[in-house]
């Protein structure tokens, strides 16, 4: 797994959440990091993006990362979610849109385990919470 967050509590938190899911959590603070893992090789089955990063749009990223590897599941991560950002998230896309903070712990995994049934059924990516 890949997560592509900046704010470094937020990673911490949702490297402990996810640590049951995946034996190896990459965690880039920004999209120039999260491309040098890219380019170094490294293939993931999900990408946790944040929407809004210093050095751009985790959109953008999101769009990036699945020419390069398109079997990943892409989930965007936002503490400022709109109906703008959900659709491109889609256009880009992701198969999951979550905000922040988090209402439950299990959030995080629910919404992981719902994109990923929806991807095997052929379902739309995204269910707007």
């Amino acid at each position: 797994m890949l997560v592509l967050e900046d704010e470094s509590v937020v990673g911490e938190v949702l490297v402990r959440i996810l640590g049951r899911l995946a034996e190896r959590i990459d965690v880039a603070p920004t999209m120039a990091a999260a491309r040098a893992l890219l380019a170094a090789g490294r293939r993931y089955h999900l990408l946790l993006v944040d929407k809004n990063l210093p050095d751009g749009s985790g959109i953008d990223f999101v769009r990036e990362a699945l020419v390069v590897d398109p079997g990943s599941l892409a989930i965007v991560v936002t503490a400022y979610p709109s109906t703008e950002s959900l659709a491109a998230a889609i256009g880009a896309g992701a198969w999951g849109y979550l905000t922040k903070p988090f209402r439950r712990i299990d959030t995080v995994t629910e919404e992981i385990r719902a994109a990923n049934e929806r991807r095997a059924r052929g379902e739309p990516p995204v269910m707007p919470a």
